[in-house]
């Protein structure tokens, strides 16, 4: 409630390229600041979350409702994208791993998530969670409780993510989540975005500066994932990754 100061949703901005809803969020005494930003020329929405968060012993996932047809699960792994539709538990909501996305797809279309640093899921039915935080105490990780758990309640136990924390998430729609490759790409773009810097050459010349690149592909669906100089010589080592299978 916000009687005097600023309303739980509101636009922040509106413009020709973009739109920002903001939503205020509390429980207890932990809060969720989430912004959504809606891309009007690209089917791309941006979620952007600042938490404060105080809870002990409970999980924060952003929940995700989609179409239920939409079942094929594929995910990013080390180098790879796996189809985890039929892996045990993939139905049942068990959390599972990730790298930098998913992509859920079926007869009714495609639509990834884009992880900004979080790596966990659980999906079941048309219900999509992705893990945020998780707050359990330390050290306390028997699987069979010792007879004297008293002590655990006679201390002072650290949680984990306390305080102010940070998330983001991008949903990818249309051409960018047609297909694998098209995601992957996507999520690199999201993960390493430009960095821009202001330049002030002091050298005055008439000729315009060019741009190049120091190292691309032709193909979409290769991407240059690392490069290094060998241990011995001068030569280059490069690391492709193929993104379409």
């Amino acid at each position: 409630n916000f009687p005097k100061g600023k309303p739980p949703i509101s636009i922040i901005e509106d413009g020709p390229i973009r739109i920002i809803v903001e939503a205020i969020f509390v429980h207890d005494a932990s809060y969720i600041v989430q912004r959504y930003i809606v891309n009007k020329n690209r089917p791309i929405v941006h979620i952007e979350q600042v938490i404060f968060w105080t809870e002990h012993d409970k999980k924060l996932r952003l929940e995700l409702i989609h179409a239920p047809k939409l079942s094929k699960i594929e995910v990013e792994k080390a180098y790879s994208i796996e189809d985890e539709t039929k892996t045990p538990g993939a139905e049942a909501g068990v959390e599972k791993d990730m790298q930098h996305f998913l992509r859920l797809s079926g007869k009714g279309g495609a639509f990834a998530v884009i992880s900004h640093g979080t790596h966990s899921y659980a999906h079941k039915g048309g219900q999509l969670q992705m893990g945020i935080l998780r707050s359990p105490g330390y050290g306390t990780h028997e699987t069979e409780l010792p007879k004297d758990f008293d002590r655990y309640l006679n201390r002072y136990i650290i949680r984990q993510d306390q305080g102010l924390r940070n998330a983001k998430f991008t949903l990818l729609f249309g051409e960018r989540a047609a297909t694998r490759d098209a995601v992957a790409r996507a999520s690199y773009e999201c993960n390493v975005p430009l960095e821009p810097f202001i330049y002030f050459p002091t050298l005055k010349t008439k000729k315009k500066a060019k741009s190049r690149s120091f190292a691309s592909t032709d193909a979409k669906n290769v991407l240059v994932t690392a490069i290094k100089k060998a241990e011995e010589g001068d030569e280059l080592v490069i690391r492709l990754w193929e993104t379409a299978g």
